[in-house]
């Protein structure tokens, strides 16, 4: 299988750029996204989370609605370049494969978490909103060097999270894309990804050794 991973930001204009350039010049069978159907379904009709689920996991619907209010400071969809991959595999009639674990599965991770870690990070996630524009490039986020001294020092600050929400996910898209590779093999993958899960996935399709059958996968990164 040819992989092409796109990293993006999930609130840059940018991303979604990147991610319509890179298919069309790809061409691929497949287009992987980092989401599952019900997360897929919410993004598109705009839903909120339903005051159940809200109660049942309060961590998880401040998040999103920080990402929210993020999305409004800088004037983008939280979501659109995913929604960009959706609409061009629906007009070019490439199939759509959906990678990421469950948004319940993620909802009940966030329980595990230690409430030392979600008080730190409710401390700094609202810095975000307040630092001025100017300061903050969003398309940045996504630069090889950003990111690896933003993950080792997301990771040290909190690690139980850190596992929740990027390890055990990294696994997971890993081990689907090698199940995409199985079951289609010498395929054209192009896979929209969350620049901070990139290194970890790349990572694991190349050095782990699949737990069955023959994986053959090679691996390139969009430059941002």
């Amino acid at each position: 299988m040819e992989l092409t991973i796109v990293p993006v930001a999930h609130l840059s204009s940018k991303s979604v750029e990147l991610v319509r350039e890179t298919i069309l010049a790809v061409r691929p069978d497949f287009i992987a996204i980092e989401l599952d159907r019900s997360r897929l379904e919410a993004l598109m009709t705009g839903k909120r989370p339903r005051m159940r689920d809200s109660l049942r996991s309060p961590f998880f619907f401040m998040l999103y609605l920080l990402q929210q209010a993020l999305g409004r400071v800088f004037a983008i969809k939280p979501g659109s370049e995913q929604l960009e991959a959706v609409k061009l595999a629906r007009e070019h009639k490439i199939t759509l494969v959906l990678i990421d674990i469950t948004g319940q599965q993620i909802a009940m991770g966030f329980k595990r978490i230690p409430f030392k870690e979600k008080l730190g990070l409710f401390l700094e996630a609202p810095k975000s909103l307040f630092r001025p524009k100017k300061k903050f490039d969003m398309d940045k986020i996504t630069s090889e060097e950003f990111l690896e001294k933003f993950m080792a020092e997301f990771k040290e600050k909190f690690p139980v999270t850190y596992d929740t929400i990027v390890t055990q996910r990294n696994e997971h898209m890993a081990r689907a894309l090698m199940q995409l590779d199985l079951n289609n093999p010498g395929k054209k993958v192009v896979a929209v990804l969350g620049a901070g899960h990139v290194a970890g996935i790349r990572s694991i399709l190349e050095h782990v050794e699949p737990l069955q059958g023959n994986v053959s996968i090679k691996v390139n990164v969009v430059h941002t």
